[in-house]
């Protein structure tokens, strides 16, 4: 007797969600106290809004160091994308340029392009960097608290007799 494709295909699926969800639990179970997973993500949102590259490569190192959940970091960073770099930017620019007072010139952004950019250089940079500072800081201050009540609530829902999650604040 044959299976069809279509069992084939159901158990296929059924073997991988079970394999993925079993990694996952590893993944989490590694580093699982809510503290450790909270500032992981906590530095992966502090690493995302600097305007630097490598942002994956520094939360690892970061969260080695400190030995926070590092999976919970590069996800984080992720807060940062094609899709959010204008709004992260630009906000970290205005925040930047609070600091600098009337030595910051303003850049236009209406003629946005990677010419104007890399011409304006300090002009931008500057105001760009001292900003997203206290922009990451407050978003990861942000993230902290509000991943802690649901991380809470989600680790024991995760944890069963082979990967037992240590849901404890503390560290």
């Amino acid at each position: 007797m044959m299976l069809s494709p279509k069992y084939i295909k159901v158990i296929f699926r059924y073997k991988v969600i079970r394999r993925l969800k079993r990694t996952f639990k590893k993944i989490i179970a590694r580093d699982s106290n809510i503290h450790s997973i909270c500032m992981g993500l906590a530095v992966g949102v502090f690493i995302g809004m600097l305007p630097i590259p490598g942002h994956m490569l520094i939360a690892l190192f970061i969260t080695g160091i400190l030995r926070y959940n590092t999976v919970a970091a590069v996800a984080a960073v992720w807060i940062s994308n094609p899709f959010t770099y204008f709004p992260i930017y630009y906000s970290g620019y205005k925040i930047g340029l609070l600091f600098f007072g009337d030595q910051g010139e303003p850049f236009d952004f209406s003629h946005l392009n990677v010419d104007s950019l890399f011409s304006a250089g300090k002009k931008v940079f500057y105001p760009l960097f001292l900003g997203s500072i206290p922009l990451g800081f407050i978003l990861a201050v942000i993230t902290y608290f509000s991943f802690r009540p649901i991380l809470k609530k989600i680790l024991p829902l995760l944890s069963d007799k082979r990967h037992h999650l240590d849901i404890s604040s503390k560290k």
